[in-house]
């Protein structure tokens, strides 16, 4: 794929070995980060990341279940029905 940045051709069909270095440099020193802070951390306050992490995940997912049943509720007529007489 080639992009046009200010009046020169780039060429972005595959990374080079330069960019896969600095890939897996940042990559060791994002989880070497991640194992810091919850080293650092109490057991207190580790308990409180885990909550509000667990509250974001269910509030998620009560929003896209509210947002189907909208869709649902939308799509039912709101006329009602006529009876097919027997």
């Amino acid at each position: 794929m080639k992009r046009k940045r200010s009046n020169r051709e780039v060429n972005h069909s595959s990374p080079s070995d330069l960019e896969d270095a600095i890939r897996k440099i940042f990559a060791q020193y994002g989880k070497e980060g991640g194992r810091t802070r919850a080293r650092s951390l109490t057991p207190e306050e580790r308990s409180a990341l885990a909550k509000r992490a667990a509250d974001a995940r269910w509030r998620a997912a009560r929003a896209a279940r509210e947002t189907e049943w909208k869709r649902f509720k939308d799509t039912k007529s709101s006329k009602p029905r006529k009876s097919r007489g027997k």
